[in-house]
C-alpha cells in the first residue's frame, strides 16, 4: 500500500489556453479541460498515488478522457511547461 500524498493543481487549460478565474470572458471554452497536478511537497509520485488522485476526480463527478504522466529523467524535466506555468 502506498503512502497518501497531497496534490496541488498547477494548471488548468482548455484547448491549450490557460483557464483562470481572471480569464477573459471572450475565451471560447469547450467541455474538455486539461488539468496538471503536482505533488504539493515536490518529490516523486508512485503509480498507486496517481490512481488514487484519479479516483478522487471521478468521485467528484468528472469524466477522465485521457491521462499522461509527466516525468523527469535524471533530475531533468522531460516535458514542457504549459502556457502561464512557471514550475
Amino acid at each position: 500500500m502506498s503512502q497518501k500524498i497531497a496534490f496541488r493543481l498547477v494548471r488548468m487549460s482548455n484547448r491549450g489556453t490557460a483557464v483562470r478565474q481572471e480569464s477573459m470572458a471572450e475565451t471560447f471554452l469547450i467541455d474538455a479541460f486539461q488539468w496538471r497536478f503536482a505533488p504539493a511537497g515536490g518529490g516523486a509520485v508512485t503509480q498507486s498515488q496517481i490512481i488514487g488522485l484519479m479516483q478522487k476526480v471521478v468521485a467528484a463527478g468528472y469524466d477522465l478522457v485521457k491521462t499522461e504522466t509527466l516525468r523527469n529523467f535524471d533530475g531533468v524535466r522531460g516535458h514542457t511547461l504549459g502556457q502561464g506555468q512557471w514550475n
